[in-house]
């Protein structure tokens, strides 16, 4: 099939899903100000697509509607020579209509794609809004081992979704570990387990999906990643290939920027207006790390307002990003 590894060929390291079914709806982390959202996760992978081009990777997009996200490109004068390949899927998933993050639901069905080997040996599934400022590790996994986001809730969070975890996979997890749905990476064995396993849980989540504390694929993905048999996984952070940055407030303390960057890839689902601005050209990694880390610090200092606000009309103090 079209966008499968072709003999003599060198397989797609990474894969996004743009699924357009549900473009009209509300996208997170943007707001109206910031423009057309399709244009904006457009120049989201073209700058993705040249920093992982700049690495020796690449990137593939698949998408329900190939043809609007080429029109799409041509209106917006996009350079042709740093666009992702962008091919047709055909997404089966039952998808329920009318629940939250609809459209994310449709990466969990790549799985078993991926699993097939139709996308090579080794590949993952990833977000757009992401930009990679180092190599992958090559030849670094085993067959049972599969690389995805681990997220600590804490307690509380866990106790809130736990419960639905057990649920889904009829037993309770080992671990309190929640995966978050930007990154999953691993060899075609992994996949193909996943997939097998993913049979059984998705029937359970889809017949109710709003009796779940979480709707999203994550709640899929993580139940996922604790029901299957003889596969381990490797948190991404640790293990070198993504972490997620926020460069505004969060309700927990985050790791410095300079230890997220240490990281191959860098996701930062807050900074898709700022990604969008930057135009890609010929990639460099200092160049962009240099302007990000200005960026960052006007990002710093409105979230350092913003705590004094709070302070003083009596709100919730949250933690602020820092580059050291």
């Amino acid at each position: 099939p079209k966008g499968a590894v072709q003999e003599g060929a060198v397989p797609p390291r990474l894969i996004a899903v743009m699924h357009l079914e549900d473009v009209a709806r509300s996208h997170v982390n943007l707001k109206p100000r910031h423009g057309d959202p399709l244009d904006v996760y457009l120049r989201n992978a073209a700058l993705f697509t040249a920093s992982l081009r700049a690495q020796g990777s690449d990137l593939l997009v698949l998408t329900d509607a190939p043809e609007i996200l080429a029109e799409r490109a041509r209106a917006s004068r996009h350079d042709p020579a740093i666009l992702p390949a962008i091919e047709r899927f055909a997404f089966k998933l039952d998808v329920p209509p009318k629940i939250r993050f609809r459209g994310a639901h449709f990466k969990l069905e790549l799985i078993e794609a991926i699993g097939s080997g139709t996308f090579g040996p080794e590949t993952g599934i990833v977000d757009v809004d992401c930009v990679a400022i180092g190599p992958l590790p090559e030849n670094s996994l085993a067959e049972d081992e599969i690389v995805a986001f681990a997220v600590n809730w804490g307690e509380a969070g866990w106790n809130r979704v736990g419960p639905d975890i057990a649920r889904l996979i009829g037993r309770v997890p080992e671990q309190r570990v929640w995966y978050g749905g930007e990154f999953l990476y691993g060899r075609a064995e992994a996949f193909r387990r996943l997939g097998e396993r993913f049979k059984a849980i998705w029937p359970v989540y889809a017949a109710d999906p709003k009796s779940f504390q979480y709707v999203g694929q994550e709640m899929v993905l993580t139940a996922l990643l604790h029901g299957t048999e003889g596969v381990r996984v490797l948190d991404s952070r640790e293990a070198g290939y993504l972490t997620r940055w926020w460069s505004h407030r969060t309700q927990g303390p985050q790791r410095p920027f300079s230890e997220a960057k240490a990281a191959a890839i860098l996701h930062m689902p807050g900074d898709k207006p700022f990604l969008a601005r930057y135009e890609p050209g010929r990639f460099l990694q200092t160049r962009f790390l240099a302007r990000y880390e200005r960026y960052l610090r006007g990002r710093i200092l409105l979230s350092q307002l913003s705590n004094l606000t709070s302070w003083v009309n009596r709100g919730g103090v949250k933690s602020v990003p820092r580059l050291r």
